[in-house]
């Protein structure tokens, strides 16, 4: 049987990225962006490499999470934004936590 549960958006104010090497868990808050005001300036979400281990993170992950950011901003600061995400769930799943 396949279970639904929905998340607000505000809800997802953060995400956590897993060093492929070490395991590191980087969690990183989406709602800040120190550099927002200055569109120009880049401002990325995960540093480029792992704090303990050094090894780089994937673009493709940063940039994702980069675009993510800048998404969850535009909706987040609009007053009648109501979004929310649909999360299937197997009944048989031990690891509850959304992950991409």
């Amino acid at each position: 049987m396949i279970n639904q549960y929905t998340v607000d958006l505000e809800d997802l104010q953060f995400a956590t990225v897993i060093c492929p090497k070490c395991k590191t868990e980087v969690t990183v808050d989406l709602a800040y962006d120190k550099n927002r005001a200055e569109p120009n300036q880049r401002n990325p979400v995960i540093p480029s490499k792992c704090p303990t281990c050094y090894v780089s993170f994937d673009s493709q992950i940063r940039m994702g999470l980069e675009s993510i950011r800048d998404g969850y901003l535009r909706i987040i600061g609009q007053d009648d934004a109501l979004v929310q995400f649909r999360v299937r769930e197997n009944d048989d799943d031990e690891d509850k936590e959304i992950r991409a």
